[in-house]
C-alpha cells in the first residue's frame, strides 16, 4: 500500500509539471514534457534498471507528445467555434462516428478542418449539449491508449497477465478521471494529478505482482 500511494504521488506530481502547472518547478521553455519524461524515467531507472527505465521513458513520452484535441474539455467549448485539429485519427473516427461539428459563426472554424468538412458552418443553432459530451468522451478516451504502451513495459518483462489486466484498466480510465475532475467542477488541472496518480499507481500494482 506504501508503495502505492508513494508512486500515485510520484506520478501526480510528475504528469502535473508535464502540463506546466508546479510553478515552484522551472519549466523547459514552451511545454514541460520533457522534463516531465525525464522525471518519470530517472525515477523508473532507480527502481526497475536502466532498460525498463528507459523503455518507460519512451513509452510516457510518446503517450504525452501528442495533442489533446479540442475535446479534452468534455463539451465546454463546442458552442460557436471549432479549433485547430491535434490528433488526425481520432478527428477522423469521431467525424465518422458522430458526424461535423457544427459552428454558429463561419469565420471561426479552422482551415483545416472546413478543408475536410469536420467542422461546418451552422446558423442559429449548434448540437446539443449530450451530443458534444459523448463524443468528447469518445475522443478523450481514445486519446488516452496513447499511454497503452508504457503498461506493457512491465508485463512483458515479468509476463504477468494480471500486470496486463492492472495497466489496461488504468488506461482505460483516463477519460472517466477527466470527467470525475470537471465534475467535481476544479477542471483540467485536477485532472493531470488525477490521471498522473492512475498511472503511478498501476505501474506500482504490476512491480508488485510481477
Amino acid at each position: 500500500m506504501a508503495t502505492a500511494l508513494l508512486a500515485a504521488l510520484a506520478g501526480a506530481l510528475i504528469h502535473r509539471y508535464r502540463g506546466g502547472g508546479i510553478q515552484i518547478i522551472p519549466r523547459f521553455p514552451g511545454r514541460s514534457l520533457w522534463g516531465a519524461a525525464l522525471a518519470f524515467g530517472a525515477i523508473s531507472w532507480l527502481v526497475l534498471g536502466p532498460l525498463l527505465g528507459a523503455a518507460l521513458f519512451l513509452a510516457y513520452l510518446g503517450g504525452s507528445v501528442s495533442g489533446w484535441g479540442s475535446w479534452f474539455d468534455l463539451g465546454r467549448k463546442r458552442d460557436g467555434w471549432s479549433d485547430s485539429p491535434e490528433v488526425p485519427w481520432i478527428d477522423e473516427a469521431l467525424l465518422h462516428l458522430f458526424g461535423p461539428e457544427w459552428a454558429t459563426d463561419a469565420a471561426r472554424i479552422h482551415p483545416v478542418r472546413r478543408f475536410h468538412g469536420d467542422a461546418v458552418y451552422h446558423e442559429g443553432g449548434v448540437r446539443p449539449a449530450w451530443w458534444r459530451w459523448s463524443r468528447d468522451f469518445t475522443g478523450l478516451f481514445l486519446r488516452g491508449w496513447h499511454y497503452w504502451p508504457m503498461v506493457w513495459v512491465l508485463p512483458l518483462a515479468t509476463g504477468s497477465g494480471t500486470a496486463l489486466a492492472i495497466g489496461t484498466a488504468a488506461v482505460a480510465l483516463f477519460a472517466p478521471a477527466y470527467w470525475l475532475a470537471y465534475r467535481i467542477g476544479a477542471g483540467t488541472w485536477l485532472a493531470e494529478w488525477f490521471i498522473g496518480a492512475l498511472f503511478g499507481a498501476a505501474l506500482a500494482g504490476q512491480w508488485v505482482v510481477g
